[in-house]
């Protein structure tokens, strides 16, 4: 039954103009991000440019500086790309922002399986790319969007392998690509095991539910079905053997960790973090509480029917999908019970969005068959509400207070490193370069981020035959420290980021 006014109506029309005006906006705003050097890295990022700036192709695979994890594989791909262009700003933002758009044009394809309701399915698709984290690290040096690319990739692995089980044709090159990506996913991404988890379930169901039903499974169908699934365990073992093993070796990384968890949080806590996670879509008061209703009313709602329909044993093509997206959720309540992951926040479960969006959808299209007039309200403020946090996020992040200032220190910087190049003068740089993260307290280890490294990972900054770079406290250091440099130098150049200055020194 369909809840919201024709897909040929006037209305619909708007929206829809409205919908692919917002992915085009998205789009062009992050394309001008990767050419434009006009969004400033920050602190994860320097960490992560460090590492691949001074970690060369064997030792990236091991242990990382500034207790950085990031899937071995990833990063590498990232590594040859920015080394044969230099490090420059470009090739360090384009390939998350290659992965985001991935992530945008498979979204719509899969949107197309999961809904025949255009609206509820420009619902699925806002509700991920107007989440914080999608927005925030559209073009990041890190790896969140392509763990919400893969995030997204389960739910349409779940799809075809569901397709091959009702017997429907296979396209050889398209079943061996399947295949392939199955094995090599989880080498991008340190969540996707959680989310490819709960398809294994689900695939055992449907052959259940068929075999009570009477319908027997022919073995091709079922090894079409499980060799892409024994593929991705391999992929799984092998990525745990040469990179998890560094995370979970990691002893900083598990005092972040518990620091980040807060321990083992209380059980009469696990609502209101339960809450925080199922609202993490919705940005700003009205639509936080707006989103977290929805998710627990769907949680509820589709937990009842999914239910009801394995009891009768007629599961349909969504109710399949409604039970990932259950499990999913259930198994990442599970992993927070057990300490393993903390719930609520948003860049750490964004991968959970998905399965989120899985059962609001089912929600909105379940009490739309009694009350169609109230859902139909209520979906086009959901849409208004997503679309709307893309475009305030936007807009926000040239207008920040903090914005121009870090701008200003991006540029001096650059500057400074250009200079010194010139002249291989010395650079004495205080934590200042790192603000507004200079008084970051960096867990587990606590202090001022010093400079040195900062500016190194500047972009201009070469990664081989760099000028000499020096951390002072502050820039009333400057002739003190000066005096303990190597003898022979005459003149350095000193600076906070900010200001920098070319100072002389006396003969030594």
């Amino acid at each position: 039954m369909n809840i919201i006014p024709n897909n040929d109506s006037r209305w619909h029309l708007v929206i829809r103009i409205l919908f692919l005006i917002t992915l085009s906006v998205m789009c062009i705003w992050g394309l001008l991000c990767v050419v434009a050097e006009i969004r400033p890295f920050w602190i994860d990022e320097w960490r992560i440019i460090y590492n691949l700036k001074y970690r060369n192709n064997t030792t990236i695979w091991g242990d990382l500086a500034f207790m950085q994890q990031f899937p071995r594989t990833y990063l590498y791909i990232i590594k040859q790309l920015a080394h044969h262009y230099s490090y420059c700003y470009q090739s360090l933002r384009v390939i998350p922002y290659i992965a985001g758009i991935a992530t945008i044009i498979y979204l719509q394809l899969l949107s197309r399986k999961l809904s025949t309701n255009l609206l509820l399915r420009y619902v699925f698709v806002l509700m991920l790319l107007s989440s914080s984290t999608f927005t925030q690290y559209f073009v990041e040096v890190k790896q969140y969007t392509m763990e919400l690319f893969l995030s997204v990739a389960a739910v349409g692995q779940l799809v075809y392998l569901l397709a091959l089980g009702n017997n429907e044709r296979t396209n050889i090159l398209l079943y061996t690509s399947f295949c392939i990506f199955m094995t090599v996913a989880p080498f991008f991404s340190y969540t996707y095991p959680i989310v490819i988890a709960p398809v294994y379930i689900v695939i055992l169901t449907n052959l259940a539910v068929n075999a009570l039903n009477g319908q027997k499974t022919a073995y091709p169908t079922l090894i079409k079905q499980w060799v892409p699934l024994f593929l991705s365990i391999f992929g799984i073992t092998v990525f745990y053997a040469i990179d998890v093993v560094h995370v979970t070796a990691d002893n900083d990384m598990r005092k972040y960790w518990k620091h980040l968890i807060g321990g083992t949080a209380p059980l009469h806590q696990l609502p209101e973090r339960i809450f925080h996670f199922m609202a993490q879509p919705g940005s700003g008061f009205i639509f936080w509480w707006l989103f977290g209703i929805c998710g627990i009313v769907s949680l509820i709602v589709i937990t009842r029917k999914t239910l009801h329909h394995l009891r009768i044993k007629l599961m349909l093509h969504e109710n399949y999908m409604s039970l990932y997206g259950l499990l999913t959720i259930l198994f990442i309540i599970t992993l927070n019970i057990a300490g393993k992951l903390p719930l609520g926040e948003p860049r750490l479960n964004a991968f959970g969005i998905p399965s989120i969006a899985l059962i609001v959808i089912a929600m909105l299209q379940q009490i739309g068959i009694k009350y169609k007039k109230a859902t139909t309200a209520l979906t086009t403020v959901l849409l208004a509400g997503l679309a709307g946090n893309i475009y305030t996020t936007i807009i926000a992040s040239f207008t920040d207070d903090k914005y121009n200032k870090r701008m200003a220190i991006y540029k001096a910087t650059e500057n400074a490193i250009i200079l010194a190049q010139k002249t291989h003068t010395p650079i004495l740089v205080t934590p200042g370069v790192a603000w507004p993260y200079d008084h970051t307290q960096n867990y587990p280890f606590e202090g001022d981020v010093p400079g040195d490294w900062v500016l190194m990972s500047w972009p201009a900054y070469p990664a081989e035959n760099g000028v000499e770079v020096y951390a002072i406290p502050t820039m009333a250091n400057v002739q003190e420290y000066s005096m303990r440099l190597p003898a022979g130098i005459n003149q350095v150049i000193a600076g906070d980021g900010l200001h920098y200055t070319m100072f002389h020194l006396a003969s030594r």
